[in-house]
């Protein structure tokens, strides 16, 4: 079991650097402090920022406070700040065909291209069942065009295949056959961890990894149809991570045009929505149209993921003008661009890079890498930021703001408060159960060098 321990240490020591730094003009009220430390982070802007007026993208006006979280119908439509239930509802409509679209065109192109069958590269297994203990698989191990023909025989009558009449065919259908068994091994063995992990809650699981591809570049033969998909989807999210998540805030950010910064809320947050229904849907009928595709355990994570995003993402385009939209990016981005490296990363180890030993290792740390700084070293001020934001607008600001909050006697209580809090929470479950899991992946590619 690994520990969590240098994930404590590193939010630790990413807080006390930000309140420290904060205080270094002198200590007052912890809250003062905390105040100083969302201002020396770039949260929220200073007095003599404001002062200034440079408000860093900040609408600090009562014009700006009043619409956001404000029900409104309007022909028909429900809007909420900047929020619009009919453009949501088209969003995830459209979310779930492209979605579907792309983990098609996945499968068709992989189908095409990484389903090739050479004979003379694929092993049967000399021990039947093929012992499969906990851990790294072990690739077969008696190469098929070598294997007497007994070794053949007893494979197929084992696997329940007809005996072709020449040795021949009987070798090809041997080597079609180890290709399928070696992939079911590996199914039952990544799906039964997911599960003593995530729903037995079992402690000290030997972390699985896959043997090597017997043919790598037909690696999509060697999968099974269920991992397929689980690729097909894992694939899609990674191109929507980055297209949606990092180069469209990228050309808002380039452009200064809000039509990407609300085209990049509403797409993500519809494919969230979308992948959370099909979860649902899944539960109650059995049917599978998640774009995730992943053994019913990992929804353990998976669920507070999605929920944290498209939380997140409803709550800044309710709060409309009142939530500075370079604010909202520095989450947008940083969460889709670790995200994306993460998909890569899993797809990696399931394809023909895993020949590449070297490679793997290097990528699996700079994956890694990019997730203490980005889900640890940064995510712990910015929930900090975010929870004291919404207390401050269930409250009341600073005199120096100039605007009122909500005035509530007692904010902590307040839905925005506990929303967010509820939201940072899920989001930082998933963060660390992201850390533990890469960590693996890494002393694995470690383990391989």
């Amino acid at each position: 079991m690994l520990t969590t321990r240098p994930i404590l240490v590193t939010a630790a020591f990413a807080l006390a650097v930000s309140l420290l730094a904060a205080s270094a003009t002198g200590f007052a009220t912890p809250v003062a402090v905390l105040d100083r430390a969302l201002e020396w982070l770039g949260f929220f802007p200073s007095e003599s920022a404001i002062a200034a007026g440079d408000l860093g993208g900040w609408c600090i006006s009562q014009a700006c406070f009043e619409p956001a979280f404000r029900v409104q119908f309007v022909d028909g439509n429900v809007r909420i700040g900047d929020f619009s239930l009919r453009t949501f509802l088209a969003s995830t409509l459209m979310a779930a065909f492209l979605c579907h679209l792309g983990m098609w065109h996945t499968g068709f192109w992989c189908r095409r291209l990484f389903t090739r069958f050479d004979t003379t590269k694929i092993q049967l297994p000399s021990q039947l069942p093929w012992p499969d203990p906990d851990g790294q698989s072990a690739p077969f191990d008696v190469p098929v065009l070598q294997a007497d023909a007994g070794l053949v025989t007893r494979f197929l009558a084992f696997r329940g295949a007809p005996l072709p009449e020449t040795d021949s065919a009987r070798r090809e259908a041997a080597a079609r056959e180890a290709i399928v068994y070696m992939a079911e091994l590996w199914e039952t063995k990544l799906n039964g961890w997911c599960h003593k992990h995530y729903v037995l809650h079992q402690r000290r699981l030997v972390f699985p990894y896959r043997a090597p591809f017997m043919d790598g570049w037909g690696f999509w033969s060697e999968t099974s149809p269920l991992f397929r998909s689980v690729g097909c989807g894992q694939i899609t999210f990674l191109c929507e991570h980055f297209l949606i998540g990092v180069l469209l805030p990228c050309l808002y950010i380039a452009t200064g045009n809000e039509s990407y910064f609300y085209f990049a809320m509403y797409a993500d947050m519809g494919v969230e929505t979308y992948d959370l229904l099909a979860i649902a849907w899944r539960r109650v009928t059995g049917a599978d149209h998640t774009v995730s595709r992943y053994d019913r355990a990992v929804d353990k994570v998976l669920v507070p993921h999605h929920l944290f995003t498209a939380g997140f993402e409803l709550l800044a385009l309710m709060a409309g003008g009142a939530v500075s939209k370079p604010f909202i990016l520095q989450f947008f981005v940083s969460g889709h661009l670790t995200g994306g490296l993460i998909y890569g990363a899993v797809c990696a180890h399931q394809s023909p890079l895993l020949a590449w030993r070297r490679f793997i290792y290097c990528f699996q740390a700079g994956v890694l890498a990019s997730i203490y700084v980005c889900r640890i070293l940064w995510w712990v001020p910015a929930a900090a930021a975010s929870m004291r934001l919404a207390y401050l607008y269930a409250g009341e600001f600073p005199p120096y703001v100039g605007l009122k909050g909500l005035g509530y006697a007692y904010p902590l209580l307040s839905p925005a408060f506990l929303t967010t809090a509820v939201l940072c929470a899920f989001y930082t479950y998933f963060n660390a159960d992201m850390t533990q899991y890469n960590t693996k992946l890494l002393r694995k590619a470690a383990a391989r060098l």
